[in-house]
């Protein structure tokens, strides 16, 4: 057993050219050998045939390794070398291996051919027809259609998930189906983010639009909502913040780095919300290792949490993720009213959080407090009654004023 390990241990610490430069010398020899000691020699033009064939190899194995010396990289020199060295007595071996069995069999082979013309031109004939019979009755290796969940398309139509009529040239193509790749992949996360608002009650026809901008490789939805950011509209925010990769997981089973900025601003919201929900206890900016990591223990929770709810969400309405990216696919920019047939088959998960307005909102009270305080006008001052002694209504302080005003008109 220990021989047996030494012979491969031997053979694995031996060059990579040393079996190559083996068969070449041994392939050469033979040949030449049989150039002078064949009894029985061929036709002169297969003798000088094989023999040039034979110098030619070796001439162009020369000319493979002097190639490889001055095309190497710097610092590479070596290996280069060595590789077009390999490369070089390979294709001399395969050479003389084919010139010296050219030259032992084809004395043999043309005395059984000539010796009985119809045997020959039978098996020919034979052969010929065998192979016609292969051709039309091999087994045709049949490739399974897969139809595209985004496109609609065949997999072998929907490559790069060009439009139709659409070639790109030689020079475009790779660049072409990435940017294509990572369009689907903004629609991905765009109708992921869309389903989000199911439920929603502040997002209105004229204030909100979905925008995808091809060229900028953006995925943008623009509203006026001008909400006081209570720990609920933060919790709903947060969840948004993940919908689009939830939204790829689900669909595509992948991930991308299409949100990086969203997954980049989580912790920061998060950090927010915990110190709005619960301020005693969130450490927005630690203090100390302990306060860090506790810190850091509560956003991995929440974030688990926030991407299990996602998931689960987008799980539960693909049907209506593939609609809306078919629906992205033909207009890029898409208003309220468009998708709102989409949003009421949207069925949500019962803890998923909603945008709303909120009813105990400061707005609401100083819109109430302000239509309370207005006093009725003076009454008319009768005939003999002294005007001065009437109430005078007071007027409202400037300050105040422009605060109750500038509020409402957040």
């Amino acid at each position: 057993m220990n021989s047996i390990r030494n012979l491969k241990a031997a053979a694995a610490l031996m060059p990579a050219w040393s079996l190559p430069l083996t068969l070449a010398l041994g392939i050469l020899g033979a040949f030449f050998f049989a150039q002078d000691s064949l009894a029985d020699k061929p036709h002169p033009l297969v003798t000088a045939g094989t023999l040039y064939a034979v110098i030619g190899s070796l001439i162009l194995a020369a000319i493979t390794v002097f190639q490889s010396i001055i095309s190497a990289k710097p610092g590479l020199l070596k290996s280069s070398m060595e590789d077009g060295f390999i490369r070089g007595l390979n294709f001399v071996w395969s050479t003389s291996s084919v010139a010296l069995v050219v030259f032992v069999c084809a004395v043999p082979v043309y005395s059984a051919l000539t010796a009985d013309i119809s045997y020959t031109l039978t098996g020919v004939v034979a052969a010929m027809v065998l192979g016609v019979a292969y051709y039309f009755s091999k087994p045709r290796a049949e490739q399974e259609t897969v139809v595209d969940p985004i496109s609609g398309l065949p997999a072998t139509r929907a490559v790069a998930l060009a439009p139709a009529g659409l070639v790109e040239s030689q020079q475009q193509r790779p660049a072409f189906q990435v940017s294509m790749a990572d369009l689907t992949r903004l629609m991905i996360h765009q109708a992921g983010r869309l389903i989000a608002y199911k439920g929603s009650n502040c997002v209105f026809e004229d204030s909100f639009s979905a925008d995808l901008d091809v060229n900028a490789r953006t995925a943008k939805i623009f509203t006026e909502m001008n909400l006081i950011a209570t720990p609920e509209f933060l919790y709903w925010r947060l969840h948004m913040l993940m919908m689009g990769s939830a939204a790829e997981h689900a669909l595509r089973n992948t991930t991308s780095e299409a949100a990086l900025d969203d997954l980049a601003n989580f912790d920061e919201l998060a950090s927010r919300f915990m110190l709005l929900s619960d301020g005693k206890n969130s450490f927005y900016r630690p203090a100390n290792e302990t306060e860090a990591a506790i810190k850091a223990t509560r956003l991995g929770m929440l974030r688990k949490q926030i991407w299990s709810r996602c998931v689960s969400a987008c799980i539960a309405n693909k049907a209506v993720l593939l609609d809306m990216i078919r629906l992205l696919r033909g207009q890029h920019c898409l208003a309220y009213g468009d998708i709102k047939h989409l949003l009421d088959r949207v069925v949500m998960p019962p803890d998923f959080p909603v945008a709303s307005f909120d009813s105990d909102e400061m707005m609401e009270r100083a819109l109430l407090k302000l239509s309370h305080d207005i006093e009725p006008e003076a009454p008319v001052a009768h005939a003999g009654e002294v005007a001065s002694d009437l109430p005078q209504a007071q007027p409202a302080k400037p300050q105040e004023t422009a605060e109750v005003l500038n509020f409402a008109t957040r």
